[in-house]
């Protein structure tokens, strides 16, 4: 997304895969807001913009958003458009995030799939990160570090040019971190802290310190 552009100017699909990306609120809420406004953002109607939002307070609620929601938006989209491709990524969010404590990769590796169709980097880093949960659920540490540094390498310059990236990027320098020394690797551990310990909340750098010894 151009951070120069004006907003009413980009349209909703934009926001969703930023709101992806980022997972954080204030995201979500530009994304309520580019189909909440009068007129909609980038030229939308108001009857797709009101399918949009439909969709959106459902995804707020328990469980996932109704399949009718994800339809009724879909009715106004082109099949296999960039709009259709993002909303899809939405949805396996949708289902990731409705289950977190026992997704499959199924939904990861489609999302992480349409992410690289669409080429939106922080989607992509957002799936990456998602499995690399899924490996620490299944105890595979080596995986996940490897994930959660790839991950990590694409946020970082996100973050640069959107403040709304640097909750994901604080997230993962600590998960990074800890992954480094649970493999064994505390030197390398050490390093990273002292790499990464500006991008991260203060209060867990110094955690992080004092787990490992005291040395940054």
């Amino acid at each position: 997304m151009d951070s120069a552009a004006d907003p009413t100017t980009i349209a909703w699909p934009e926001w969703m895969l930023r709101y992806v990306g980022t997972d954080d609120p204030g995201s979500f809420d530009d994304l309520i807001w580019s189909v909440g406004g009068s007129p909609p953002y980038g030229g939308v109607s108001y009857d797709e913009a009101a399918a949009v939002y439909a969709l959106l307070e459902e995804y707020r609620g328990p469980g996932t958003a109704s399949e009718a929601s994800y339809d009724g938006v879909h009715a106004f989209l082109e099949p296999r458009s960039r709009p259709a491709l993002a909303l899809e990524t939405f949805r396996c969010v949708d289902w990731i995030q409705s289950d977190d404590e026992g997704y499959s990769l199924q939904p990861v590796h489609r999302g992480l799939d349409l992410a690289r169709q669409l080429r939106h980097d922080g989607a992509q880093a957002s799936f990456l990160s998602f499995e690399a949960g899924w490996h620490v659920r299944e105890g595979d540490d080596e995986s996940s570090r490897r994930l959660t540094r790839a991950a990590l390498d694409m946020f970082l310059p996100l973050a640069e040019a959107d403040e709304a990236y640097a909750k994901r990027v604080s997230q993962l320098a600590v998960n990074a971190v800890s992954l480094t020394a649970r493999c064994g690797d505390l030197v390398g551990a050490r390093q990273l802290l002292h790499d990464l310990a500006e991008v991260m909340e203060p209060e867990y750098a110094e955690q992080l310190r004092l787990a490992l010894g005291g040395r940054s």
